[in-house]
């Protein structure tokens, strides 16, 4: 079985970022599931961007949570008049994981699990407890920009998110293959309910998806590589924030390869002068653990 939509753009009448939601349809088509329960942390609105609004619009059931509380009034506008959706306020942690959720909630069973907590999913699914509460279909945040041999969790909620690496194997070891993965999240099924999903490796996401690499030269220049080329520009964009503006540490006149004593000397005064202008505070803190 495939269903690979996962560089395919937004069609009408589907709401969720990359495409998720019509992944979903799909896979549970070919499962035969035509209604089912689903669960969504991290639900906003319950509309823009929601892989689960299409799930509703077909009659399903379902928890949709939300711990900012300014998105959930707005959650509780969209759903006050459906009666199979079940709307909640709250943040997960390690104090109120997913089992105390679906515990409070009565959960019974799962068709669709969906997170989005903005880094610390693979910390929380840790926490899950499987043999109670196992999802047909997984859908988790990860960080495309992490290089893929890098097996790297977000423990302490900083914005990272986990790598592709990091999220397979644990998935990998409780019984889930990947099966298929957009822009910002991977999708897992169950293999005791079917083992003829194609499983994804690890390459194919880069080769399909193609993120922006980052690197460096002895230069004092940041690279930025698009396949097998290097993307040369003064100033650019973050890859995951397209409205930042980045651009090279290094004037271009100091970035030469002759690489002198004179050289060095301008080229480290120059970054010294820029880190106290720009980061006072961060440049004397420097200076005093240099010293001290």
């Amino acid at each position: 079985m495939t269903g690979n939509f996962s560089i395919m753009p937004r069609k009408s009448g589907y709401y969720s970022q990359y495409g998720e939601d019509q992944i979903i349809e799909e896979y549970f088509t070919q499962l035969g599931l035509n209604k089912g329960f689903f669960f969504e942390m991290g639900a906003g609105d319950g509309i823009e961007y929601s892989n689960t609004k299409l799930l509703t619009d077909k009659g399903w059931s379902g928890l949709l949570v939300e711990a900012d509380l300014g998105k959930f009034k707005e959650l509780k506008k969209n759903y006050s008049n459906n009666k199979k959706i079940t709307l909640s306020n709250e943040r997960c942690s390690e104090e109120n994981s997913l089992n105390e959720i679906f515990d409070k909630h009565n959960i019974k069973k799962l068709d669709l699990l969906s997170l989005d907590i903005d880094g610390i999913d693979l910390t929380i699914i840790k926490l899950l407890n499987f043999n109670k509460y196992r999802s047909k279909i997984i859908i988790i945040e990860y960080n495309l920009f992490i290089p893929i041999d890098i097996s790297y969790e977000d423990k302490n909620d900083t914005g990272n998110s986990s790598s592709v690496l990091a999220i397979k194997e644990f998935m990998n070891n409780n019984n889930f293959k990947l099966v298929n993965f957009t822009f910002s999240n991977l999708i897992f099924i169950d293999k005791n309910i079917d083992t003829n999903f194609k499983e994804i490796e690890l390459n194919e996401i880069y080769e399909k998806l193609n993120p922006t690499r980052v690197g460096f030269n002895n230069n004092g220049e940041i690279l930025l590589f698009d396949k097998n080329g290097i993307i040369k520009s003064e100033y650019f964009k973050l890859p995951s924030q397209k409205k930042f503006i980045m651009y090279q540490p290094m004037p271009k006149f100091l970035r030469k390869k002759n690489n002198h004593h004179g050289q060095r000397f301008l080229k480290n005064f120059y970054s010294h002068v820029v880190f106290l202008f720009n980061r006072p505070f961060l440049f004397f803190k420097y200076l005093f653990e240099k010293f001290k």
